[in-house]
């Protein structure tokens, strides 16, 4: 993959990052992450991490393991802490044909998160992000943004157990034709979104590339 179609790739993700701070916070008059990102302090118990951002207070995140799972032709990144549990942390997944997923985990400001894909919070938290998508292409990040789908999916396939709201688009940017996904789902009083953008110019390679990526993600929810 060349070096063009990744840096058009962490361009259109950095404005996603960006809104996605704005959404998620509601009430945060910051809108956005600050500071630089920092490691995550692993404990033997991985439903249990403390972090301590630069000028912040401790902030513990529980009930939730963040030792995410090594993907073969994946490149995983550092978990990046956002300064509120509103907003809470994100990872990245990058292809080595230069596909990238990006994890968030968040509270989005909500008191109580269903796991039941058919809440109304849930959906509603789909539709922020389908909103998010559509600000990213106002600002002319995007050219020719296409709904494609918007239905319900397994992660991990038929043998999966992650249900997830879904939606795909197909858009243009740099003069790339890219496909782009965003998963949805309520897990242990956490929203976790999901996002996947890939070129369409390899579909076969690039699809089976995220499958296995989300199979993997949906054992790892799953346990």
């Amino acid at each position: 993959m060349n070096s063009v179609f990744r840096y058009m790739i962490l361009t259109v993700f950095c404005g996603l990052f960006a809104l996605h701070s704005t959404a998620a916070a509601q009430d945060d008059s910051s809108g956005s992450p600050t500071g630089k990102p920092s490691k995550i302090e692993k404990t033997e118990k991985t439903e249990k991490v403390t972090k301590k951002p630069n000028g912040l207070a401790s902030v513990t995140l529980e009930d939730l393991a963040v030792n995410f799972p090594e993907v073969e032709d994946w490149e995983q990144s550092e978990i990046q802490k956002y300064p509120t549990e509103d907003l809470g942390f994100s990872i990245d997944y990058e292809s080595s044909e230069g596909g990238k997923v990006t994890i968030y985990v968040y509270k989005g400001g909500q008191k109580q998160i269903p796991d039941d894909i058919s809440d109304k919070i849930i959906k509603n938290e789909l539709n922020k992000a389908k909103g998010e998508i559509q600000k990213v292409a106002d600002m002319g990040y995007y050219d020719n943004l296409k709904e494609v789908k918007n239905d319900t999916v397994t992660l991990g396939g038929t043998s999966g157990k992650i249900k997830s709201l879904h939606t795909l688009y197909n858009f243009s940017a740099r003069n790339q034709n890219l496909a782009s996904e965003i998963y949805i789902f309520g897990h242990k009083n956490r929203f976790i979104k999901i996002r996947a953008t890939r070129s369409r110019n390899n579909n076969e390679s690039g699809d089976k590339m995220v499958a296995e990526l989300l199979a993997e993600l949906d054992t790892f929810f799953s346990n």
